[in-house]
């Protein structure tokens, strides 16, 4: 009898089940925090960021549902990243659960090459690697300028984009420059190309 009621008791106090304690979110997204408890009866909640209790207000909204508690907080800011803890309490006891948030910025990153040395009548490939959220538009140049649209082809697929010209002649020899821009602004990566022979 009394192992039956100390398996009763421990069904009904509040058990926290993280999927995941560490969260990366984007700056100027929205953050969902969910945590998955079980609890007899239904336990009060209080959330906290780095010790200090947490209110709902303009961005912040606190829920606790049967089975779940959550934390939303619209359009997230860099100093939003820190250490989040919920604490979940009934008449039989209390859990806490850890959640590590990190806040990162929308800026992103270009790299190319540090040069390329080519033979005349070969092809010309220079890939460079664009990594942003948003993802960035991109524009190439050479020489400040647009590149020749019949002879350049520009091919972007996913965070690669390759500039390739066919028959490289001692013409294309130069400085091509890759341009990145998202909301966060814009970033440049250049290349220098030498083209020997004819």
């Amino acid at each position: 009898m009394e192992s039956t009621r100390e398996e009763w008791r421990k069904s009904c106090v509040p058990t926290i089940s993280l999927q995941t304690q560490d969260v990366v979110i984007v700056e100027g997204e929205k953050m969902h925090l969910k945590v998955p408890y079980r609890a007899i009866p239904k336990p009060s909640m209080i959330w906290k960021k780095d010790e200090t209790e947490l209110k709902t207000g303009d961005r912040l909204t606190l829920t606790c549902e049967l089975n779940n508690v959550h934390l939303e907080l619209l359009k997230c800011k860099h100093e939003d990243a820190g250490v989040y803890t919920v604490t979940l309490e009934n008449s039989l006891g209390s859990a806490t659960g850890t959640v590590n948030v990190k806040v990162i910025g929308i800026e992103f990153d270009i790299s190319v090459k540090n040069g390329v040395l080519i033979k005349a009548g070969e092809t010309l490939r220079i890939p460079a690697y664009v990594v942003g959220r948003p993802i960035p538009e991109v524009k190439w140049t050479k020489d400040d300028a647009e590149p020749d649209k019949e002879r350049v082809v520009i091919e972007t697929v996913g965070k690669c984009s390759t500039l390739s010209i066919k028959n490289a002649l001692r013409t294309d020899h130069g400085k091509y420059e890759i341009t990145g821009t998202n909301p966060s602004g814009t970033k440049s990566a250049f290349i220098k190309v030498d083209v020997m022979g004819m």
